[in-house]
């Protein structure tokens, strides 16, 4: 995998595992102040969701960069068959 692919492939998965993590933990405030939704979050930490989406990411990138590099499943090999039809 190329520097620049890794980098990409990366942030995508990053991104993705954001969205899983955001709603994790979530407690919606009950007393409502002025100017405040009912539906905003109660104690929202960005820096310790940023910090278990990229522990998540590391795995998960590890884990797809091992399996490329040792060939255990080969996109290119897809792409060189034949299709149905």
């Amino acid at each position: 995998m190329q520097i620049a692919t890794g980098i990409v492939v990366f942030f995508m998965i990053w991104w993705v595992v954001l969205l899983l993590v955001l709603p994790f933990n979530f407690k919606s405030q009950q007393a409502c102040d002025k100017g405040l939704a009912k539906s905003a979050p109660q104690n929202f930490s960005f820096k310790k969701k940023a910090l278990y989406t990229t522990l998540i990411t590391v795995i998960l990138f590890t884990a797809l960069y091992i399996i490329i590099s040792a060939d255990v499943f080969s996109f290119r090999a897809l792409v060189r068959q034949k299709p149905l039809w």
